[in-house]
């Protein structure tokens, strides 16, 4: 899960809660508005998500809070942050206390806990997930404004190596 580049991990996100009996709605590159993906089931809107495909950082509760922001704005009383990592303690503090206040149920969803939602599906949904994530490049991340892959590039100035856009001069996207 942890070597999914973000664009791969939305997609296997998006195809569990397929395999989980709701329709979807990917957000398109670009600004997405704090949201990935829009559960639908009976073609009624029932949840946001939004999706960190952060293996090294903890999703903090700046994160939570903004993504709770979402919530509010769109009136949808479940949300599901996920989380190809873990969360920060604030971010858990918070989304409990969002919780008890009644206000909507914010779903942290680590890594580990969302292979645990992998396993409770079918053989041969798991089978056709793991297909899928793992099918072609799905460690290269892809640049986030033109969707394309990025290249692995060296800083001039102190060596430094991050992702680039392939189209740069005409797309500046880096990624570290």
């Amino acid at each position: 899960m942890q070597r999914l580049e973000w664009r791969r991990f939305e997609g296997v996100v998006a195809a569990y809660f397929r395999a989980s009996g709701y329709q979807t709605k990917s957000c398109n590159l670009g600004a997405d508005g704090g949201i990935d993906i829009y559960l639908y089931r009976n073609n009624e809107l029932e949840a946001l998500v939004q999706c960190k495909a952060w293996s090294k950082t903890l999703v903090g509760v700046k994160e939570t809070r903004e993504f709770f922001g979402v919530l509010t704005l769109h009136r949808v009383k479940l949300g599901f942050l996920i989380t190809s990592g873990r969360f920060s303690l604030d971010a858990i503090n918070l989304a409990r206390q969002i919780r008890n206040q009644g206000k909507c149920r914010l779903d942290l969803v680590t890594g580990e806990r969302f292979l645990g939602f992998i396993s409770q599906l079918s053989a041969n949904q798991q089978n056709k997930l793991l297909e899928f994530a793992t099918d072609g490049d799905y460690s290269t991340p892809t640049c986030p404004h033109c969707g394309i892959k990025m290249v692995r590039r060296s800083s001039k100035s102190n060596g430094g190596v991050f992702w680039g856009c392939r189209n740069y001069l005409r797309c500046h996207q880096i990624l570290h």
